[in-house]
């Protein structure tokens, strides 16, 4: 049987560019890093951790009470902090994160074709077999959340004229497509009584790959 998605399981996702070393803290059960730039909601996962227990590498977990240096952690989004026991150390990585209030996304994968028809094609077009240029363009826009660390990163890297790193992943079960992009446009838009909106244009720069899970 055929499983149909939704849209909102179509989600377009970016990284911060926060990563790092950081100290745990027994007493007020807190992560600390100098000017994180981390924002309550946001997504963590530590490669290393040593001397602390209470969390484990490689697992996701959401930034709360955050302040400029230190936020604590939970297991569910906005949930109850989790209890460090014990002083430590660790390795903040720079994890995947969904762009804050999405509502449409969209993916383009293109190929050129290279026409080789000649005297001998009978006819019938002919196009070269594994060649021609490949692509993909991403597009998407969120209600603005401008203090969200993804936007952040968005918006730094197109201001500074540099690729970035996007993932949009296109099935309930995880699957998704990654590669480098070129930011084209980042639009800023708003009505006097409405919501103020944000949308990305972004092409390919590189091989885009594919990853079933």
């Amino acid at each position: 049987m055929a499983n149909e998605i939704g849209g909102k399981t179509v989600l377009l996702q970016a990284k911060t560019g926060v990563s790092g070393a950081v100290t745990f803290q027994d007493a007020g059960d807190t992560v600390t890093k100098v000017a994180h730039g981390k924002n309550n909601g946001d997504v963590v996962q530590f490669s290393v951790i040593t001397g602390t227990t209470g969390i484990t590498t490689g697992t996701n977990y959401f930034v709360i009470n955050k302040t400029a240096d230190t936020f604590q952690l939970t297991s569910t989004i906005f949930g109850s902090p989790i209890a460090l026991t014990t002083d430590g150390t660790g390795t903040l990585d720079d994890v995947f994160q969904t762009f804050g209030g999405l509502r449409s996304k969209s993916l383009t994968v293109s190929s050129e074709s290279v026409d080789v028809t000649n005297h001998d094609s009978d006819e019938w077009s002919a196009k070269l077999d594994g060649a021609g240029i490949r692509s993909a363009a991403i597009s998407g826009e969120c209600v603005l959340i401008d203090n969200h660390a993804v936007i952040n990163k968005i918006r730094t890297n197109f201001l500074a004229n540099v690729n970035t790193e996007l993932r949009i992943v296109a099935s309930v079960s995880g699957s998704y497509y990654q590669g480098m992009f070129k930011l084209t446009e980042f639009g800023l838009s708003g009505d006097y009584n409405g919501e103020a909106t944000t949308s990305i244009s972004a092409e390919s720069s590189g091989a885009v790959t594919y990853t079933a899970v």
